[in-house]
This record gives C-alpha cells, structure tokens and sequence, in this order.
C-alpha cells in the first residue's frame, strides 16, 4: 500500500464551499485531516444588465474572442445564459481563451466550446503572452468585481478592443471549522490559498473573528501560483510552498514535498 504522505497533518482549505469538494479528495487521499474554512462566496453582479447586454452582443456576433480567467465566470456565464434563455451554442463561433487548466475544463464542460489558448503558465500576464496577434479584435472579458485591470490593459496595448464586464461579485463566508480557536491551538499546519480573493477575505473574516495574522506564525502557507502568494506576501504571510504546476494537483503535490523534506 502507497504510504500517505500527508497523515497526522492538518490542511486548512480556504476556497468557497462549491469549490472544496476536489481539494479536500486530493488531500484526504494523501492522509491529511482537513479543516474547511470558506472565506469567499460568490454573488451575482448587483447589476446584471452590461453582462446580459455582452452576452447578447457576442451571440449575434460582435466578439471575436471570449477570455475567461476562472471557473466562478464559467459558473456566472453559465447561469446568465440560461436566466436570458440563450444557448450557449450560440457563442460557438468565438475564440476562447482560458487562464488554466481547470477554468478550460470547466468551460467545456459546461459552456460545450472549444478552447482555444491556455497558457503554459497559468496567470493573466501570461495569458495574454500566450494569445496570437491581437490588433483589431474583439474581446469580451467578463470577470470578478474584484479583478484587476492588469490583463484588459495588456490587451488593449496589443491593439485589442476589450469589454470588460462584471461577471460575479466575490463576498465574504462564512460556516466551517472554528479555524481560529484551531491556531490558538496550535493543531493547524498548513493553510492553503487559491486565488488573492481567498486570502484577502480570509485576513477579513480572521479578524472578524477575533483573529490575527500574528497566529499563522508556526503554520505553512501554500498559495497555488505567484499572484496569489503576491497577495499574502503583501500582508505580511511567510509563504512557504508554491507550486511550479499552478493547479489543484501540483498544490497537493508540493505539500507532499515539503512535509516529506521536514521529515
């Protein structure tokens, strides 16, 4: 039998609670004891009328390319989509573009198109690295209320016309394990991020609840890619495990790798 690498450890997850499911698999495969601590929710846009209006747009064929930077847009489209009575079928015609693996997947399996580009890093800088001459097109862009203007600026530098609209809010959770009455404890050793969304929300709800940062002092912190680990370096996190491979997947595996090296 395989041995777990993961026994005896607990992993707090910080994705929202639709989203926990695969993470929780892969590190409960690996032996891990796993405190869930949903720090964001995902809302519809307050004003769902420029993303109906995009949608529209792209249906009767005034995008060229459609660019999707996470599985909650994927989600947020597919909602609107049915809410307005469209089919997805008639985006078929578009481009696509998706900033990793799981966001490509998702779009397949629930939009049915085809992907396009996916960069071999999975970030938005890359992503827009990766796409082919962009003078000219047009390129719907929908995305998190909080999304920064990184990769619609870079488009437009390209030459592109980019519309961005708000696909979905993120918002605070809550629920879960009492996550920090477990670091008051000291019974938590490592804490996962997988987007700057996740550790923005889990400082809030921390210190919501009577928390600190100043807790995480003895606890592993694992962020997915680059600028999720920029977001909790920006706080003051000592971020201990990045994966080279930016998924689900390669985040398990570098805690695999860095508990096996401390043993």
């Amino acid at each position: 039998m395989t041995a777990k690498m993961l026994s005896d450890l607990t992993i707090a997850i910080t994705r929202a609670v639709h989203q926990a499911e695969k993470q929780r698999t892969l590190l409960e495969a690996q032996g891990a004891r796993i405190v869930h601590y949903p720090c964001i929710a995902i809302a519809p846009p307050r004003d769902p009328a420029p993303l109906d209006a995009a949608l529209q747009q792209a249906a009767n064929g005034e995008f060229s390319w459609l660019i999707v930077t996470s599985t909650n847009t994927v989600e947020a489209l597919a909602a609107r989509l049915q809410q307005l009575d469209l089919a997805a079928s008639k985006l078929a015609h578009l481009n696509v573009a998706a900033v990793g693996s799981a966001s490509a997947q998702a779009i397949r399996t629930r939009l049915g198109l085809d992907v396009t580009v996916v960069p071999e890093q999975f970030t938005a800088a890359n992503l827009a690295d990766a796409m082919p001459a962009m003078a000219g097109m047009h390129i719907l862009l929908p995305q998190s209320t909080l999304a920064a203007p990184t990769l619609r600026e870079q488009l437009q530098a390209a030459g592109a016309q980019v519309t961005q609209v708000n696909a979905y809010r993120n918002v605070i959770a809550s629920g879960g394990d009492p996550l920090p009455v477990l670091l008051w404890e000291g019974k938590v050793d490592a804490i996962t991020f997988t987007s700057e969304s996740t550790v923005r929300f889990f400082n809030r709800r921390l210190q919501h609840e009577q928390g600190t940062l100043a807790m995480l002092h003895h606890v592993a912190i694992a962020c997915i890619g680059p600028v999720t680990a920029q977001a909790a370096t920006d706080l003051g996190m000592d971020v201990t495990i990045m994966p080279d491979e930016h998924t689900l997947e390669g985040l398990t595996t570098a805690l695999v790798e860095y508990f096996n090296d401390r043993t």
